[in-house]
């Protein structure tokens, strides 16, 4: 209960949410420069991976030395109200001290189980005395590599032989019995046999002595040589196992910018079809109504084409002249000239001249018909 109302003083408090804003900006930085739209697009790892990024990017500021101080602050109270609220319902006689001890001891082996990257943290404790407790978690995160332990068992299985650098460790170990006075009483410890595994043999030598390291006794030399012979396998395998996740996390984000490249040239391609099929149908609307621009056209002016022929044919008959009007006498009798005059040619007119002109008056009706015709 006391937990959970000392988180929400926390998370509600103008430290944290300046340090959760800083986080963020960094963050989204990270997303910036991966060509990334949004966080939930990532993976867990992915996800833990740009969070430890930002924490580290952001730890030399200010919000984080204040959101740091704000958590002990809010601790040490919590501590304090705990260990009161015990003093006065236990009728032991445990002191204040001693429970705030009790209380600081199991928080570190409870975050050491938690987050085991914290063990590092232990050399500021070097030459310091520790309890069981921590001591025991200590020495099972330093000297327990279980796959480094049978990495090496397999190999000692394949070939009996010793390797060169097993004989330097050998070697190194006999020295440090023998010129260290904490460890005389191991130097005639030898183990079983000569051709038993190293790993074996160096337990069986310092089985005697887990018990009396982190007591204030052991120099930094001594105990840094110690922790060296494990921890030196243990960065190597811790390299290699990084070097393996960065090449992961490369291959993701990889295939994740090739998603992203796909998903961005399919959308272009479907708005390219959107804006052709837009542009076809406005073609194919103007197209239509050209044409039928065009037949509105041709039908008025075949309209028009149709009245025009009909008044002309009007017009024609209006002007052809009746047969029945056109008679000889119609046309009248000529004036005489003056030499017809004359009494010589008035005597002389031959019959032939009048049947000709019989003939002519005749037909002219058809002649002027025929020319009306035409």
């Amino acid at each position: 209960m006391y937990n959970d109302i000392y988180k929400k003083n926390i998370e509600h408090s103008q430290q944290w949410k300046g340090f959760t804003a800083e986080l963020f900006d960094a963050v989204q930085q990270q997303l910036v420069e991966s060509h990334v739209n949004f966080f939930t697009d990532l993976s867990e790892a992915e996800k833990t991976l740009f969070l430890e990024r930002a924490a580290k990017a952001i730890r030399r500021g200010n919000a984080y030395k204040e959101v740091v101080l704000q958590i002990s602050s809010c601790l040490e109270d919590q501590l304090s109200s705990c260990v009161a609220i015990e003093m006065q319902e236990s009728g032991s006689v445990s002191t204040r001290s001693e429970r705030f001890q009790s209380h600081v001891r199991y928080g570190m082996v409870n975050l050491l189980h938690k987050w085991p990257d914290m063990k590092y943290k232990l050399h500021a404790l070097f030459n310091q005395p520790l309890s069981s407790e921590i001591r025991k978690v200590a020495w099972r995160l330093f000297l327990s590599n279980t796959k480094a332990r049978m990495e090496y068992l397999t190999r000692v299985s394949k070939n009996t032989a010793k390797f060169s650098i097993d004989l330097d460790i050998s070697m190194k170990c006999d020295t440090l019995l023998s010129t260290e006075p904490t460890f005389k009483h191991l130097q005639d410890s030898k183990s079983d046999e000569p051709g038993e595994s190293l790993c074996r043999g160096v337990e069986n030598i310092l089985q005697a002595a887990l018990g009396v390291l982190f007591v204030g006794y052991l120099n930094m030399t001594t105990l840094l040589y110690i922790w060296d012979q494990e921890e030196r396998e243990a960065l190597r395998m811790n390299h290699i196992e990084k070097m393996k996740q960065e090449e992961r996390h490369r291959k993701l984000r990889e295939e994740e910018e090739i998603r992203l490249e796909e998903e961005r040239l399919q959308r272009q391609l479907e708005e390219t079809k959107r804006i052709n099929n837009e542009q076809r149908l406005y073609l194919e609307e103007q197209l239509a109504e050209e044409r039928q621009h065009r037949y509105d056209i041709q039908k008025n002016a075949e309209e028009q084409i149709g009245l025009l022929q009909a008044e002309i044919r009007k017009i024609k008959g209006d002007r052809q002249p009746s047969v029945d009007i056109f008679t000889v006498n119609s046309f009248g009798t000529p004036p005489p000239s003056i030499e017809s005059k004359s009494p010589v040619q008035n005597h002389q007119l031959p019959p032939l001249t009048q049947q000709n002109t019989t003939q002519d008056n005749t037909a002219l009706p058809g002649s002027m018909s025929k020319t009306s015709t035409n």
